[in-house]
């Protein structure tokens, strides 16, 4: 018999060594190395070929070109989704009310827009900054042909053209600012009296602030709804036409020794302070939000505290934003008067109004103490 051939077994193991396995492994460990490395260098390359190719070929769009706009544009929507949200810088905090002279320009001086036009011309040569219009006086006369539905009974017999005026101002390069009188207004209490304080507990009777036979007159009433609604309704028609900034005067409380008799209606508990405070807030805020800037005018004895008669404390506490500071022709250290009353409201922008012209010793006492400027007369 022929004898059949042996098959050779060959086992795995037999080459499995030690060393062999060590060459394998690094064999291995070289050839991840060097993938890692041309996809480190060659990736780039590629997708910014392809990228090119897409912008150029399929969007028919030159990214060299393109490249300097898209800096400032925004993606396009369907290119935007997945960009990150950038969160807008915060709006700037206005600049202060620049400083300068304030001038309180009489109504004569504006009868006519010709008239207007020329008194806008000196003022502007004088250096005036300012100009200060009464548009509605302690009497409660409004001196334009106003459309508020509440100042119907108090228009002038005479009424001047009040946006000429300020446009004539703002021509000249001075800013107009508007004087509305507040709750100082017999006018508007004799017209609608649930806006006007009432006499004690007898409905319909006005409150006056003396005798009526020597000249008592009602006042309008600070916790009346309807009364805060007509002077903010004045002063955003101011703003309306062309009256950048708005001072109140006589937004106090009757000055007079005692209210024991006068009936202020219902009051929700608060007291003369808190109410005056916002309703303050609320005619900042209602003229803020139309770009313009709203002042108050109080004595330096009620800023002091020595005459507490306006809001039952020293108006100093009652958070204005703007102040401006009445000074008594009589008072014997004015410097001092403005320096302490600065120091009241330190975070208050300030100005003083003088019947004159103050001297320049004065003017550099009040811009030393922080004021902007003076309103003359």
């Amino acid at each position: 018999m022929r004898n059949k051939g042996r098959k050779i077994k060959r086992y795995k193991g037999s080459f499995d060594t030690r060393s062999f396995r060590r060459r394998r492994i690094i064999r291995w460990v070289v050839i991840l190395l060097v993938l890692f490395a041309a996809s480190y260098f060659l990736a780039p390359p590629i997708l910014d070929a392809g990228s090119r190719l897409w912008y150029s070929v399929i969007r028919g769009q030159d990214i060299d070109g393109d490249q300097s706009q898209s800096q400032s544009q925004p993606l396009p929507a369907s290119d935007s989704q997945s960009a990150v949200e950038v969160t807008p810088s915060p709006e700037p905090t206005p600049e202060p009310t620049e400083k300068g002279d304030w001038r309180q320009v009489s109504l004569g001086e504006l009868a006519t827009p010709e008239q207007a036009a020329q008194t806008a011309s000196q003022l502007a040569s004088e250096g005036v900054k300012y100009a200060v219009v009464t548009l509605k006086d302690s009497t409660g006369t409004v001196a334009y042909a106003s459309q508020v539905p509440a100042a119907a009974g108090g228009i002038s017999a005479s009424p001047i053209d009040a946006a000429a005026a300020a446009k004539a101002l703002s021509d000249a390069g001075i800013t107009p600012v508007a004087c509305l009188w507040g709750y100082q207004d017999p006018i508007a209490a004799r017209t609608d009296r649930t806006m006007a304080v009432s006499y004690g507990a007898e409905e319909g009777v006005l409150w006056l602030d003396n005798a009526a036979d020597a000249g008592g007159n009602p006042w309008l009433n600070p916790y009346s709804e309807a009364a805060n609604q007509y002077l903010e309704d004045l002063a955003l028609e101011a703003v309306s036409m062309g009256y950048e900034q708005v001072v109140f005067c006589g937004f106090h409380f009757p000055l007079v020794n005692s209210l024991s008799s006068a009936s202020f209606g219902e009051t929700g508990g608060k007291g003369q302070a808190q109410i005056l405070s916002e309703n303050i807030q609320r005619l900042e805020q209602a003229l803020a939000a139309k770009d313009a800037e709203c002042w108050f005018q109080y004595s330096a004895a009620a800023v002091l505290g020595e005459d507490l008669r306006p809001a039952g404390v020293a108006v100093s506490g009652l958070g204005m934003e703007r102040l401006v500071v009445q000074l008594p022709a009589d008072t014997a250290d004015p410097a001092a008067t403005l320096a302490a009353c600065a120091q009241a409201v330190p975070d208050t922008q300030l100005v003083y109004r003088v019947s004159a012209a103050p001297d320049e010793a004065l003017r550099q006492a009040a811009d030393q103490a922080g004021y902007l400027g003076a309103v003359i007369g």
